[in-house]
């Protein structure tokens, strides 16, 4: 299947560029995980594994790549009759998809911003025997995310809009 990410403006590099923070955290996961079970297996470990994994890692791996997935339109859809319908029908869909997909994102980028913002103040932290761990950094990738992917949305919504006006793709 094609990408059917633009190639020009402002959505390819954006998206990449968060995909690729959470590639980096993807990689950086295993080699944390890598490490602690080589470690294990000589009677020792990291203290804190499962939390910087959980706090950090996994936080950004899922909500840095929202945008890239918003982008290539991946996120869950029903293609029953996508394609033999006619172009206006097909963007109609789209701009209905997009539309809601921009009040989710909206709403949820408002919720977790507050969410994050609490965090910071509190200077949300994780106490561990070794070290404490502070873990209000990654809740913002939560609201970037969505931000992102509601970006995204809007900019296909304004696609949508132009083909519905033109008629054609």
């Amino acid at each position: 299947m094609p990408d059917p990410t633009p190639r020009r403006g402002w959505i390819r590099p954006v998206s990449d560029i968060a995909g690729s923070g959470g590639a980096v955290a993807l990689a950086g996961m295993v080699l944390v995980i890598g490490a602690d079970v080589a470690l294990r297996l000589l009677g020792r470990g990291f203290a804190g594994t499962s939390e910087l994994v959980s706090d950090w890692f996994m936080v950004a791996i899922v909500f840095l790549a929202l945008g890239g997935l918003q982008a290539r339109k991946m996120h869950i859809s029903v293609d029953l009759a996508r394609g033999t319908l006619p172009p206006r029908l097909d963007a109609a869909l789209d701009l209905l998809a997009a539309t809601l997909m921009l009040a989710a994102c909206a709403g949820l980028a408002w919720y977790t911003t507050g969410q994050a913002y609490h965090a910071t103040l509190a200077g949300e932290r994780v106490e561990l025997p070794d070290f404490i761990l502070p873990v209000w950094p990654p809740r913002w990738f939560v609201p970037l995310g969505f931000v992102l992917a509601g970006g995204i949305a809007a900019a296909q919504a304004v696609t949508a809009v132009g083909t519905l006006i033109r008629g054609a793709r």
